[in-house]
């Protein structure tokens, strides 16, 4: 005996109408973030030397963005929001008893 096997789906559940390509980054664009990078590495150093402090650091880092055009909302901005040494509920140099 054969057991035939039909479509009985009316609608496909997911409409594959707006599918969005993967845009590749511009040389433009990765010339600019290279050049961020460069900047911001160094004001890093500078804040480990104490030549700067962290909000001369924050400063630096929002002209910088700005200059190289890169978004507020960008992967690669300099974010410390998660990046803290205080952000738990313990800290690094103390033990737990």
């Amino acid at each position: 005996m054969e057991i035939s096997t039909v479509n009985s789906v009316v609608v496909n559940a997911i409409a594959i109408t707006n599918i969005k390509a993967v845009v590749i980054m511009s040389s433009e664009y990765r010339e600019r973030l290279e050049a961020y990078f460069a900047v911001i590495q160094q004001a890093r150093i500078m804040l480990a030397k104490g030549i700067i402090d962290h909000s001369d650091l924050i400063k630096m880092e929002n002209k910088m963005a700005k200059k190289y055009c890169i978004k507020i909302c960008s992967l690669y901005r300099s974010n410390d929001l998660i990046n803290r040494i205080c952000r738990g509920n313990m800290t690094h140099d103390l033990e737990v008893s």
